[in-house]
């Protein structure tokens, strides 16, 4: 019965293909990238795990660790980490996996509207575009919101054909766990109540689509509604002031303006697949080609949402690029289909079809060499982001640490990714001391000062910001000590960051002022990184 079942699989192309497929790309990214040995890719990594580390040691979140993303992320990695150990690899392994299915996923709707050539062109596209495997193990909540999603939208286009309700169902329910995990996956939910109107009026020619509709919003309420009930009971208050005043503060990030020159510049990274994706835009206009109605308005929407979001980082780019991917595999599969023609057929045209024949088949070639030429300045880059292996001064931080752990139940640090690697806890009010926070004075000098003064945390280190109030440094002078000071010099990585300063560009009779992105007050992205670690002055007495 098994042998049967796994030979079944095999014969099934729809499912070994991008299944072998994505197995390879899992193993090359396991065997070639260090993610193991990496200490940290993003400041979101610590935060991410310090917080799944308070929620397994009995705090509860939002009414204890403070946090402002939804949920489902800390519940999965909670489990994971419980399942196959506290590590920041094992967490990584989960979002490479999260990934995996993300691609399994597209290619599988990719393949139902379009078929295989053009599915799997747009995986090679979306594994090639700027930061994807950076950010496919990096544990941020990006990649498993999106993967929810893509699975949302794959049970609706499976619907269009085989009209079985459980997948209108199925669709709703992960479209809600997608919610519950990054909210920035929420403009897609009209794009996919579109989406069952039209298949409902093309497959079954009648209006069963208000009861499509009616059976995906139910299951996507009662998903998302039993959750929210679960972490915030029936107190608003609490969901409001954690989920969506940090986000909707917007005179707080007045500095990062002009996103819309920062999306363009992240396009530019991926300028081959842009124009691949415009021939594909051009042919919808020509042909009306309905099955690319759906990329095409989640480009349109993402790009809106970009361009007046302030600020962007580089996990945004995730919402353009994999419809820019998904758009970009059939302009090229286009041009291919083209410029497929033998020899005789060639030789009995006109002179003028040769001719533009010959024109499609120099476009081709162009567009070969630049993405040659785009896929080894992007391999360099990706080479140089993983290749952030522990330097020797961070090692020394975590000896330094560990050296008095004994003597340590709480941490006050900046860069909790310190705490998680020895295995100590943060006050979980500061479980996320990140950007947003500090810009938002969420993290006044008051407000750091009481939560030191209620926790009395042993050890302080202090990695990623500068220029912390005087207020605050008299009261560490005060109670703390310093015993180290490690500056740790790593490469800088131009391409990481839009390093601008405050200049003009001249566009015709407009002049446009634009003034530096990036938070002045964080160490980044400078190369020379300064780390200070204190203890508490009673502490200190004791071990002498």
């Amino acid at each position: 019965m098994t042998k049967s079942l796994l030979i079944s699989i095999i014969k099934n192309k729809n499912f070994f293909l991008p299944f072998l497929f994505i197995l390879i790309f899992f193993t090359i990214v396991i065997l070639t990238t260090p993610i193991k040995q990496t200490f940290e890719y993003n400041p979101d990594e610590g935060i991410n795990l310090i917080k799944t580390s308070l929620f397994q040691n009995g705090f509860s979140l939002y009414k204890e660790i403070w946090n402002d993303q939804p949920p489902l992320f800390t519940l999965i990695l909670s489990f994971w980490l419980k399942m196959f150990g506290q590590s920041v690899y094992s967490a990584r392994i989960l979002i490479l996996i999260f990934s995996s299915i993300l691609l399994w996923a597209l290619y599988q709707i990719i393949r139902i509207r379009q078929g295989h050539l053009c599915a799997f062109i747009a995986l090679i596209f979306l594994i090639s575009s700027r930061d994807y495997i950076l950010l496919s193990t990096s544990i941020m909540i990006g990649i498993p919101a999106l993967c929810l999603a893509l699975l949302s939208i794959l049970f609706v286009v499976s619907y269009a054909k085989d009209q079985s309700n459980y997948l209108i169902i199925l669709s709703g329910a992960f479209m809600g766990l997608s919610l519950q995990t990054k909210f920035f996956t929420a403009f897609l939910i009209p794009i996919i109540l579109l989406e069952i109107i039209q298949n409902s009026q093309l497959y079954l020619k009648k209006k069963k689509y208000i009861s499509s509709i009616g059976l995906w919003l139910i299951s996507f309420s009662l998903v998302y509604l039993f959750i929210t009930l679960i972490f915030f009971r029936l107190d608003p208050q609490l969901f409001i002031k954690n989920l969506f005043q940090p986000h909707f503060l917007k005179s707080a990030f007045a500095e990062f303006r002009y996103s819309f020159l920062s999306t363009l510049i992240l396009l530019f990274k991926d300028s081959e697949i842009v124009i691949f994706a415009l021939t594909s835009t051009f042919l919808i206009k020509k042909q009306k080609k309905r099955q690319l109605l759906f990329p095409l308005l989640w480009l349109a929407s993402a790009c809106i949402i970009l361009f007046n979001h302030r600020p962007v980082w580089k996990h945004h780019y995730l919402l353009i690029s994999i419809p820019l991917c998904w758009l970009a595999a059939e302009g090229l599969n286009k041009i291919i289909i083209l410029t497929k023609i033998n020899k005789k057929k060639f030789l009995k045209m006109k002179v003028l079809d040769k001719l533009n024949y010959l024109l499609h088949l120099l476009i081709v070639i162009v567009l070969i060499v630049l993405v040659v030429i785009n896929l080894s300045a992007k391999y360099r880059t990706l080479h140089e982001n993983l290749a952030q292996k522990i330097s020797s001064g961070e090692e020394e931080v975590i000896r330094m640490i560990l050296k008095h752990k004994n003597s340590t139940r709480w941490m006050f640090t900046d860069r909790p990714i310190f705490a998680f690697s020895t295995n100590i806890l943060v006050p979980p009010e500061l479980a996320v001391f990140s950007s947003k926070r500090r810009i938002t004075k969420n993290l006044t000098p008051d407000y750091l000062i009481s939560v030191l003064n209620k926790y009395k945390p042993e050890q302080i280190v202090l990695g990623r910001f500068q220029n912390y109030h005087p207020n605050l440094l008299s009261y560490i002078k005060k109670y703390y000590i310093e015993v180290h000071d490690f500056e740790i010099r790593k490469p800088l990585i131009i391409s990481e960051y839009i390093l601008w300063r405050p200049k003009r560009i001249w566009f015709g009779k407009y002049m446009l002022k634009y003034k530096t992105p990036f938070i002045e007050q964080e160490s980044y992205p400078s190369p020379i990184k300064k780390i200070k670690i204190l203890l508490r002055k009673d502490i200190a007495k004791l071990i002498n």
